[in-house]
């Protein structure tokens, strides 16, 4: 009754790469995968499972209009909702306007939800520049979204 594990590391996306949902999907994640076989006497309660993860989390590219330093509206084409977003939906964009301050992103027709850094921390200024492509992660336990990408400054 041996585990064996391996894992594979983080993709990056290079220099003018186009983006594609399978690319998104692969962004940030590790890759792990144990083979073996084991007593369910051995798997503690908080332990990982195949039952416990989430297989339906999406991706999406999004176009950004009308959008302002604090605010930044996002459609996906896919008529995304309040309620209708599985937790660790990826969303990504090149951001019109660079930020002054905290931000919310609106996304289809879900309503406007905070952007946050580090799990918990608002935006600072300058943190978005024009132009740049960010990637956000939707934290459905807290309702927002997580930005995923590195910040300008």
């Amino acid at each position: 009754m041996a585990l064996s594990v391996t894992q594979s590391g983080v993709k990056l996306l290079q220099a003018g790469q186009r983006v594609t949902n399978a690319i998104l999907n692969q962004l940030g994640l590790r890759t792990v995968t144990v083979t073996g076989q084991v007593d369910a006497s051995q798997i503690e309660a908080d332990a990982v499972t195949a039952a416990k993860t989430k297989t339906d989390a999406h991706a999406f590219a999004t176009t950004e209009t009308n959008s302002t330093a604090a605010v930044h509206v996002l459609t996906t084409g896919s008529s995304l909702t309040d309620g209708g977003v599985a937790d660790g939906t990826w969303i990504a964009w090149r951001a019109q306007n660079a930020n002054s301050g905290a931000v919310n992103i609106t996304v289809d027709s879900m309503t406007s939800r905070d952007l946050m850094k580090q799990h918990d921390t608002e935006l600072a200024s300058g943190d978005i520049e024009a132009g740049m492509i960010l990637t956000a992660r939707w934290d459905a336990s807290n309702n927002r979204w997580q930005l995923q990408c590195p910040v300008a400054q």
